[in-house]
């Protein structure tokens, strides 16, 4: 009985009792004239995921602009920083707004 030590029950990787935390990611603004650091940051659950709420977050910031009758600064972009300190994405005004670029 060679197989009478071996379970019967399938082998479960060891990944799956592990629980998922999510990454914190800061958006940092970055203007032709400054920068405004994030300092506190914000949970996601991938790299994707904070690269489109930094899309989204710029779309506001370019509305708010528009409202108030000021001119949109569209060289200004998001650099999307995981906590580890990798640069996640960077997100332009312009790639957020959708505008076509020309050369």
């Amino acid at each position: 009985m060679a197989g009478a030590n071996q379970s019967s029950a399938p082998k479960v990787p060891k990944q799956i009792g592990r629980v998922h935390r999510a990454m914190r990611y800061f958006f940092h603004l970055v203007r032709m004239h400054g920068s405004v650091p994030d300092l506190e940051g914000i949970d996601f659950d991938s790299d994707q995921d904070a690269a489109l709420e930094a899309c989204l977050v710029a779309r506001e910031l370019i509305g708010r602009e528009l409202i108030a009758g000021r001119p949109v600064d569209w060289t200004s972009f998001f650099e999307v920083v995981r906590e580890d300190g990798i640069i996640a994405a960077r997100v332009s005004f312009l790639e957020a707004a959708q505008v076509p670029q020309h050369d």
